[in-house]
């Protein structure tokens, strides 16, 4: 099966925005960066999480960060769902936090899992 990679950078979050409408790709990853952040309005950054939820409904979305900031924080509040994982000494623990409640559990170091655990 042929499958297409479409990657595109962003330098402002009304880039991302157009970046994200114009997108046909079942699954998306959009890195978090901080930067894009720093001349946005309250409104335009709404606009964006908004679009993020409307995507992830029909398809899958993948907002993603090595580490967490005040943005970030943010998104995950306005976010239908998301998944967290943090590395522990010996693994990772791993919190799915939706409307329906809280999950959690954790990962020995040594153990595989997929996204189907989710």
């Amino acid at each position: 099966m042929k499958r297409n990679l479409n990657i595109r950078r962003a330098f402002t979050v009304n880039q991302l925005i157009e970046i994200l409408l114009d997108s046909h790709e079942e699954v998306i990853l959009v890195g978090h960066d901080a930067l894009l952040f720093e001349e946005c309005d309250f409104p335009t950054f709404e606009d964006l999480v908004m679009l993020l939820r409307q995507l992830g409904r029909d398809r899958t979305v993948f907002y993603f960060s090595c580490c967490r900031d005040r943005v970030f924080e943010l998104i995950t509040k306005m976010a239908d769902r998301y998944v967290y994982v943090e590395r522990e000494a010996n693994g990772y623990y791993i919190s799915d936090v939706s409307y329906d409640g809280v999950r959690q559990l954790f990962c020995p170091k040594n153990a595989q899992f997929t996204l189907e655990a989710f």
